[in-house]
């Protein structure tokens, strides 16, 4: 017998991203070494399904954008911290003048302890006043999270 509920447009598109996750999770399972991550890190009685799908559904979050090393010249640093239910993958700065021009993008390098990332500035700036750092983060299934920070 077919549901006859009627779901709002919101609720849809919830079903739609838990199908999607769920399909996404058993997929994943295929491949020996995300399996191996997500065993690793199921706890408490949860299945490596389980985490996947977890982690399909949460976003990974940016905990801060740290600019105390950036004064606009080349080579300064903008540090990145951030979290995610099983691994982020990838961490983006964007620099971005106060008129809104970019200055530059590029990727962030992991550090070798914690939850940090370090963007190394590749173009110099006159006046950091009113720029804005914008840090994306993305997960295993593709999920980002952006943060902005303006100076």
């Amino acid at each position: 017998m077919k549901n006859s509920k009627t779901y709002t447009e919101s609720q849809e598109r919830v079903k739609e991203r838990f199908r999607n996750g769920a399909s996404w999770a058993k997929d994943i399972l295929q491949n020996p070494d995300l399996y191996e991550l997500y065993l690793a890190k199921a706890r408490d009685g949860k299945t490596p399904y389980q985490v996947a799908l977890t982690d399909y559904l949460r976003p990974p979050k940016i905990l801060a954008i740290d600019t105390a090393n950036y004064t606009g010249a080349e080579g300064d640093e903008v540090i990145v911290s951030a979290v995610d239910d099983v691994s982020v993958m990838k961490v983006e700065v964007a620099i971005t003048g106060a008129n809104g021009v970019q200055v530059e993008k590029g990727v962030c390098t992991r550090s070798q302890f914690g939850n940090f990332w370090t963007y190394v500035a590749t173009a110099g700036v006159e006046n950091t006043t009113g720029l804005t750092i914008t840090a994306w983060a993305t997960d295993i299934p593709g999920n980002k999270a952006e943060a902005h920070v303006t100076m």
